[in-house]
């Protein structure tokens, strides 16, 4: 994930996200919304890796959950990022945090209805 980044910190924020590292994830760090060669923010490389305890860190760290990636087809968000990659039902914790934010675009909203919807979990889907 982290490839070829230009400035340490950033390097040390992608370097703990993919170790995991939800402690030290943000130590030190100015920018938490910082981007990878990928177009990726930390929070989006942490949704797409399922790793819930660093999605929490960001979210105590001011991350944009409304930024996307530029560089994708659909200009994937986190929440894009987390329901992609949910084969098995293990990142759910991840988007039902994400969704639970009020503030989510309108085709994230829809994304996770559809999301909710596909998994059967009807209390979820919004009128």
């Amino acid at each position: 994930i982290s490839g070829k980044i230009l400035g340490g910190n950033r390097m040390k924020l992608f370097e703990t996200i993919e170790k995991n590292d939800h402690e030290a994830a943000t130590d030190g760090i100015e920018n938490v919304n910082a981007r990878n060669e990928k177009g990726q923010t930390p929070l989006m490389c942490a949704c797409e890796l399922g790793y819930y305890p660093v999605v929490q860190t960001l979210f105590t760290n001011q991350t944009d959950i409304r930024a996307t990636n530029p560089q994708t087809p659909y200009e994937s968000s986190a929440l894009r990022y987390a329901i992609n990659a949910d084969k098995d039902g293990s990142n759910r914790a991840i988007i039902d945090t994400l969704f639970a934010y009020p503030h989510l675009s309108t085709s994230d909203d829809h994304l996770a209805m559809l999301y909710y919807a596909q998994k059967g979990d009807r209390a979820k889907v919004r009128e």
